[in-house]
């Protein structure tokens, strides 16, 4: 069996991968949630979480652990 050594200069070199264009959540951040959440509620009387919810989620795209973040941070803040 022959074995010939490949030079570095014959294998070729790597691809650079971009990254992908990942789109900036607007309530990522625990205050955008909570200032939305506060807005949503004056459309919603009597103002149940329950109701609060389905807009949060569906109608703004959020999701699941901002709504959390967002009821979090304002019940620690008042």
């Amino acid at each position: 069996m022959l074995v010939t050594a490949i030079s570095k200069s014959a294998v070729p070199a790597a691809i650079p991968i971009r990254p992908t264009h990942v789109e900036q959540r607007p309530y990522a951040e625990p205050e955008a949630a909570t200032r939305k959440l506060i807005e949503l509620p004056a459309s919603i009387l009597p103002v149940h979480i329950e109701r609060i919810n389905p807009p949060f989620l569906f109608q703004l795209k959020a999701s699941g652990p901002e709504f959390g973040a967002g009821i979090k941070y304002a019940i620690e803040k008042g």
